[in-house]
Order: C-alpha cells, then sequence, then structure tokens
C-alpha cells in the first residue's frame, strides 16, 4: 500500500477519536478539508495557511502558527514566545505538551512566556528527512480543554504532511530551474548571450528542411570583426558582446543569431533572397561602423566583413551552404574587409 494511503488511514482513525471532543464540527467536512492539504498544489504560504486553518477548526479558542524555516523566525520578531519555543522543539525534536505550570516552565527554561489568557501549551516539530525545519505551536485559551498525546499525534501528521509537500514542491521547482538553466547553457553562448553553435545547427537543418518543402529560398550570413593583423586584440570579449548586441538590434525578429565560432557570427535569415540578404548584410555592417565601441573609456571604429550566400542557388544542402559561406567570407577579407561579398 502507497506510503500516503497509509498516512491517510492512520490520520483518519485519530481525528475520529480526537472528533468526539468537537460535537460541533462536521467529522466528513473536517477530514475532506484535512485531505485538501496533500491533495491540492500549493505554494509554501498556502500550505502554511490551509494547515493553520485546519487546526483552528480542530481547536476552538486556540492560536495557532505555523513556523516553517529560519525566515518566519526573522519575520515573526515580534512573537516572541512562539519563536522561543519553536527554536527549543527544534532543537529537542520532541514535541512538548504543557497543560498547568506555564510560568514555571518558561522559566526553567528561560524562555519569554506567553499572554495570561493562556491555558495550554502544545508545540510539535515539523521535520524533514530527519531534520528539524520548523514547528507547529497551539495556544489554548479554553479553561476546560487540555492537549493530550492524541493531539499531538494529529499535529505531528499534519507537520510531516506539510514538510513533505512544502519542501518536495521545493526541490522539484529547483530541479526544473536547474533543467532549464542546464538547456540555456547548452544552448546558449556563455560570453555573448546567444545561442551557440550546436543551436545553431538544430536551427538551420530545420530551416533548410522547411525550405526544400515549400520550395522557399533561405540565406546565410557569416560575420567576422576585422581584427587587422594581430587577430586578436585587447578587449576582444567586450567587443564580440558588442557586436552580439549590434547585429541583434539590426536584423528582422525573424532572423536567427549565433556565434559561429571562436570569431565568428551567423545569421540565417529565413526565406530572403539573395539581393534582399546582402541588403541586410550591409545594413549591419554600416550600423556596426556607425556604432563605436567604448574600452577602457577610449572609442575604436569596428568593421566586419560579411559572407553570405543563398539556398538553393548558392548550394543545395546544408554542408554546401556553410562551406560556401566560409568562401565568401575569406573573399571579403582578401579584398580588403569592411565589406559584403556573395556567392
Amino acid at each position: 500500500m502507497p506510503a500516503s494511503s497509509v498516512l491517510d488511514n492512520i490520520l483518519s482513525v485519530v481525528i475520529i477519536k480526537l472528533m468526539k471532543r468537537n460535537q460541533d464540527t462536521p467529522l466528513l467536512h473536517s477530514l475532506s478539508i484535512i485531505r485538501r492539504v496533500s491533495m491540492r498544489k500549493h505554494t509554501l504560504q498556502q500550505l502554511r495557511r490551509e494547515v493553520e486553518k485546519v487546526l483552528r477548526k480542530m481547536y476552538r479558542s486556540t492560536k495557532v502558527s505555523v513556523i516553517l524555516g529560519e525566515l518566519d523566525l526573522v519575520r515573526r520578531k515580534k512573537a516572541s514566545f512562539e519563536n522561543d519555543l519553536a527554536l527549543l522543539i527544534a532543537k529537542s525534536r520532541k514535541a512538548i505538551i504543557v497543560n498547568k505550570g506555564i510560568d514555571v516552565f518558561c522559566r526553567r527554561r528561560r524562555i519569554t512566556p506567553p499572554q495570561a489568557s493562556i491555558r495550554g501549551i502544545m508545540g510539535v516539530p515539523c521535520l524533514y528527512r530527519g531534520e528539524s525545519c520548523g514547528a507547529i505551536i497551539l495556544l489554548s485559551k479554553g479553561r476546560d480543554d487540555s492537549f493530550t498525546n492524541a493531539d499531538a499525534s494529529v499535529v505531528a501528521l499534519l507537520a510531516e504532511r506539510l514538510t513533505s509537500e512544502a519542501f518536495c514542491e521545493q526541490a522539484i521547482a529547483q530541479v526544473h530551474k536547474l533543467v532549464e538553466e542546464n538547456k540555456r547553457l547548452c544552448l546558449t553562448d556563455t560570453l555573448t548571450n546567444i545561442p551557440n553553435r550546436h543551436f545553431f545547427d538544430l536551427i538551420l537543418e530545420l530551416e533548410v528542411k522547411k525550405a526544400k518543402g515549400y520550395t522557399r529560398q533561405l540565406s546565410l550570413a557569416l560575420i567576422t570583426p576585422d581584427w587587422g593583423r594581430t587577430r586578436r586584440m585587447p578587449g576582444s570579449s567586450a567587443q564580440l558582446i558588442h557586436l552580439a548586441k549590434t547585429i541583434k538590434r539590426n536584423i528582422r525578429d525573424t532572423d536567427f543569431i549565433a556565434r559561429f565560432g571562436q570569431d565568428e557570427f551567423m545569421v540565417i535569415l529565413p526565406e530572403a533572397l539573395n539581393e534582399s540578404a546582402v541588403n541586410a548584410a550591409e545594413r549591419v555592417r554600416k550600423a556596426i561602423e556607425r556604432t563605436p565601441f567604448v574600452y577602457r573609456g577610449k572609442k575604436k571604429k569596428v568593421t566586419i566583413s560579411v559572407g553570405v550566400v543563398t539556398y538553393p542557388s548558392s548550394a543545395e544542402n546544408l554542408e554546401g551552404l556553410l562551406e560556401q559561406s566560409a568562401k565568401a567570407l575569406n573573399r571579403a577579407i582578401q579584398l580588403g574587409r569592411n565589406q559584403v561579398v556573395s556567392l
């Protein structure tokens, strides 16, 4: 039998015994409320409020505090007694029940006593994987009712359910966040924060298939900065970031830019004729030439060389397009750089 079913059965039996004290509260309604604590998906704040709501229905004239995690203790600075008791319970990892001699109990443990109207105290630790992570505190103002071990058992079960759901949700959310971050890192260039070569290959393969299937044209623009004779220069990483941002600002929303190599960028221009692609590349080249690159307080002029190819006139397959784009770029460099060449 699943652990959750066993927990439901135990919880039901204990609550049935406990509910004999609260004849004015419908049993089935209370049980359904408690089961919703585990059946619904909550945020941590919603789970806490749900548990507090359930306990207030079960225990009349009782103040309920669910303290979960260190942040809760910081937020509840005014509730000094609840804080002190929660820390005491977290340290001992045991439930505390006090129905008489509350002042003596507080004095011996050097904690701030509660208000004079409080007649009974019960605190149950919230444990997750054996580690204490908070406490559920109940302060009774009724003269006749007193807390029992059965009460502590019910609250302990709710505490177990609360912590398992709350921290499992947090763990799942953290895993999802790590997965998404891992995906982003696998597909994004960490320097320029644009898609990397792996992502580019996936998109280009898809775009070539679409172009073949719908008999449309597709253009590529291979771009590299004109480093000069030294090939690399001080501030080259910052310059690559500058180029990536400038290129991205000056292409269509439907175009796709990626870092293709160490010093190269590739732009995919879907459904672009060769002439349109050359015009787009020229627009990018002029924009980069007009936009100064500032490095260590000094403005530097930056230029690029671009090689443009188009499917199917330049090549009829993916490998051919990449080979031809490299040839077009080399031709632009040989002709003196800072220009666009199309093959």
